[in-house]
């Protein structure tokens, strides 16, 4: 469990990277953005990592599962949606551990 996690967290920090860069590509029509954090988000980000204030837990689903399984109303979010090799969308959900 704790292999997965470490994966999941280098996932969503790597999302996070290249969400605030603006782009994975520097020679794209935009370039690389410079994204200033102030000392709050920093120190949110410094905690998340670190894991002092939650223990989150990790669900892939489809978006069949989100609905038929209602995980919005468990306390689900989303936190990263992407496509699959065969072009479906996949969703990366957390919520707190109880």
């Amino acid at each position: 469990m704790k292999n997965t996690q470490t994966f999941l967290l280098g996932a969503l920090t790597g999302a996070v990277i290249i969400a605030c860069g603006g782009s994975s590509n520097p020679d794209s029509a935009g370039g690389v953005q410079t994204v200033k954090l102030d000392s709050g988000q920093l120190s949110q980000l410094t905690s998340a990592v670190k894991g002092a204030d939650t223990r989150w837990e990790f669900k892939l689903a489809g978006l069949q599962q989100l609905v038929k399984n209602k995980l919005g109303d468990e306390g689900w979010k989303i936190v990263l949606a992407e496509r699959d090799k065969d072009g479906n969308m996949v969703y990366l959900c957390q919520r707190p551990k109880k």
